[in-house]
């Protein structure tokens, strides 16, 4: 799944500061983002994180001062933190609306599952277990 700043700061409520197109593919903490991730500020303890970030796109608040520049894209949002909590929410719930069975999962020939079932990467499904 992948969205655009755009996009973002449409389900937010918020406005866009830089590459409106920017996309995303994943979530990370601001100190470990990476190209294609999005990321928040919320505790001006980590302010110094936002200016080295290689995160695509940053929520921060409206309210928040830069001191310097940025090369991430920003979404600017009443609260920053509630605003990662809605994408966290939703992105959760796009993840776990999955079925089927991942080809890197492992599931026993004698295993039994129902349709509605998705076994996830790297998980193993033994002899005689039945899901859903």
């Amino acid at each position: 799944m992948e969205f655009t700043a755009t996009q973002i700061a449409q389900l937010l409520q918020g406005t866009v500061e830089g590459d409106a197109n920017a996309s995303v593919r994943t979530l990370s903490r601001i100190e470990e983002g990476g190209e294609g991730s999005l990321s928040f500020l919320a505790n001006p303890a980590y302010a110094q994180y936002l200016y080295g970030t290689t995160a695509s796109v940053v929520i921060i608040g409206n309210d928040f001062q830069l001191t310097g520049p940025v090369t991430a894209t920003l979404v600017r949002v009443a609260d920053a933190q509630g605003a990662f909590a809605k994408v966290l929410e939703m992105y959760n719930t796009i993840k776990l609306d999955k079925k089927g069975v991942s080809p890197q999962a492992v599931v026993s020939e004698g295993a039994r599952y129902g349709n509605d079932c998705y076994i996830g990467a790297l998980a193993y499904i033994g002899e005689n277990v039945k899901l859903g």
